[in-house]
């Protein structure tokens, strides 16, 4: 059945970005209706990292204060030779940086900050959420926007927010600049238990090791709970009309040559899933 919604905001996508933009506007005093394709609210992936500019609007959203329960509040980040083990350079989060930013650098679990700003969504009187609802079509209206889902549902609106990922609908009615460009990298990457790791920089540390076409970032989440690890490297066997590239062959090749320390924390990087990293040349 064709079912014609007119509505204030219409929000397309219902990750981080899209449930932080209806939050903000109904904080506003704005109605919003926020569309998702999945059948439910979830988040892929594990950690994120929030610098004060990031805290500081958290606080703005009402939100901050429940992100402290799950949140690991790092003293510093670190910056080590990937190859040969050398501390290169350190930022320092504590007093200074504080008196500075006013707001803290914190890390957490993507879905846990998903979840925070669902159930805010949840108790708002003016967030409408719906998910089931895969846009196929937007159409300008010239005041406003006309959007088309694969179920036949329509919804006219005043405003169009599209949050709807890396292969936006909205990005493509707007700009139809072409599809992401894949730019090389891969990235193997997930949180395991704290008790399953082999070799840290502690818990009050964000450690990067950098290296040639590589690094490997590291730090705790969920209250020191899990430990989380992304190893990225630049693939030499990258074709566009294949996946058989950046494979754990290749993970393995690339960080052979790194610091013992690094080769270690390599063995408990998750290997269930590669992510090749896209770019938007301008």
């Amino acid at each position: 059945m064709n079912q014609l919604h007119r509505i204030p905001f219409l929000v397309i996508g219902g990750g981080i970005g899209g449930l932080a933009t209806a939050l903000a506007l109904s904080r506003k005093g704005y109605p919003v209706h926020l569309i998702e394709r999945a059948p439910e609210f979830g988040e892929i992936g594990a950690g994120i990292q929030i610098a004060p500019n990031g805290s500081r609007m958290l606080d703005d959203l009402g939100v901050l204060g429940k992100i402290r329960a799950y949140a690991v509040y790092p003293q510093r980040l670190i910056l080590v030779d990937a190859l040969s083990g050398e501390l290169l350079t350190a930022l320092d989060f504590g007093e200074k940086f504080q008196r500075a930013y006013t707001y803290p650098y914190l890390v957490m679990h993507r879905s846990d900050l998903l979840t925070i700003l669902l159930d805010a969504c949840r108790q708002s009187d003016v967030i409408t959420l719906e998910t089931n609802r895969e846009v196929v079509a937007v159409d300008d209206l010239g005041d406003g926007a006309l959007v088309t889902c694969a179920d036949g549902s329509t919804y006219e609106c005043d405003a169009l927010i599209g949050a709807d990922g890396l292969r936006s609908v909205v990005r493509k009615h707007v700009l139809d600049d072409g599809e992401p460009v894949c730019v090389e990298f891969v990235a193997y990457r997930g949180a395991i238990p704290m008790e399953e790791v082999i070799e840290s920089a502690g818990m009050d540390t964000i450690r990067y090791w950098i290296g040639p076409n590589l690094h490997l970032i590291q730090y705790p989440l969920r209250r020191g709970e899990l430990y989380n690890q992304v190893a990225v490297f630049k693939s030499n066997r990258y074709r566009a009309d294949s996946d058989d590239w950046g494979t754990e062959d290749e993970l393995e090749e690339h960080f052979a040559r790194t610091d013992e320390s690094v080769r270690k924390a390599l063995v408990r990087v998750k290997r269930d899933r590669r992510w090749p990293l896209y770019d938007r040349p301008a």
